[in-house]
């Protein structure tokens, strides 16, 4: 079977473009393994040269391709991950859902970015401040503030960028971890990021060097697994901190991340993932 393979435009790795691209040919092998035939794409030019393959697995972020990949979906193309849980993980529409669904999370609260905000009525002066719209391109989309006039600062950042929406945040105390999944699937990875060496923008420093804090790393993989069900995504990453009690919570998550302490067996997982989606095209 012939299937397509689309690589992440550079401006949606930041800091993370050989990593991404690495994991994105680890799995063009593993699939190429299992049998399959495939047709890779830079997300430039999948609009233009796209042969109707269809199943497509993804790594694209751009509007314009999610755009075209939707339409694929409705025409009974199997696509992975889904653009619906690449639209789920936008910041704004990820808080709201993973606090419905009751997934472990930091206290928040969604404003508009033009509008003054009086109170904040999060437990703590420390916070952090995302823009509410897509996934973070650049330092200045996640940040940590300390004040009120860092956070008016911020604010009228965002605004002066033209992103509408924002989340607040409560800021964790303890130590961060990192984790990667795929859904259906036995394979689990997680990791102390400021042990590795792995950052997008320097912001895990915040935390700290980890304490080695005792959790449940089987209650970490069942509430990761929960998030990444209610945002609908097969292949997943994400962030969350341990407090000092042991409690877990996420703070972000993400579609196709860059895998990179275990690419090889991760690879392996998400070509597994693909191959099971065969049963479902139309």
């Amino acid at each position: 079977m012939i299937i397509a393979g689309i690589k992440r435009r550079k401006e949606f790795s930041p800091n993370h473009i050989d990593n991404d691209a690495a994991i994105f040919a680890h799995t063009v092998v593993e699939l190429r393994i299992l049998g399959f035939e495939v047709n890779e794409y830079e997300e430039d030019n999948f609009e233009q040269n796209y042969a109707g393959e269809k199943l497509i697995v993804h790594m694209a972020r751009h509007p314009r391709t999610m755009k075209k990949l939707k339409a694929l979906e409705l025409n009974g193309c199997r696509v992975v991950n889904s653009t619906k849980g690449i639209e789920n993980c936008a910041r704004e529409r990820m808080t709201h859902l993973l606090l419905t669904a009751g997934v472990p999370h930091p206290e928040s609260v969604i404003v508009k970015t033009d509008q003054p905000i009086l109170e904040i009525g999060l437990p703590d002066q420390k916070i952090w401040i995302k823009r509410g719209d897509a996934h973070a391109v650049c330092a200045d989309d996640v940040c940590f503030v300390e004040n009120r006039e860092q956070l008016d600062a911020r604010l009228a950042d965002f605004s002066s960028r033209n992103i509408k929406s924002a989340v607040i945040n409560q800021h964790l105390e303890g130590d961060l971890v990192k984790f990667y999944g795929v859904t259906g699937s036995a394979f689990f990875h997680w990791f102390y990021p400021n042990t590795q060496n792995h950052s997008k923008f320097g912001q895990e420093q915040i935390n700290g060097i980890p304490k080695g804090i005792l959790f449940s790393e089987k209650q970490l993989f069942e509430i990761s697994q929960q998030a990444a069900q209610t945002l609908q995504l097969d292949i997943w990453g994400g962030d969350a901190v341990v407090s000092p009690d042991g409690t877990i919570r996420i703070i972000d998550f993400n579609d196709f991340p860059s895998f990179k302490p275990c690419r090889e067996e991760a690879a392996k997982a998400i070509a597994e993932r693909v191959m099971e989606n065969i049963k479902v095209i139309v």
